[in-house]
């Protein structure tokens, strides 16, 4: 039975260089901290909406965190 090569592909981030590492994560807690005014909710039921830890999205918030750790150990 033959088995095809494995190919390496070169994974190339297609994001406008102001929204890659550090900004990024800046701009979407900042995003959420608006949504969170506007709707007027706590970090716990922000946390809850989105399915996961009151300090996982509090680090994602702050920045210390980037979406693509959500579901990593």
């Amino acid at each position: 039975m033959a088995y095809k090569k494995a190919i390496k592909r070169k994974i190339v981030d297609k994001r406008p260089n102001n929204m890659r590492g550090e900004n990024f994560k800046k701009i979407v807690g900042d995003n959420l901290t608006i949504l969170q005014d506007t709707l007027g909710w706590t970090n716990s039921q922000m946390a809850e909406l989105l399915g996961m830890a009151d300090t996982s999205y509090v680090k994602i918030k702050s920045g210390l965190r980037s979406l693509t750790q959500i579901g990593r150990a």
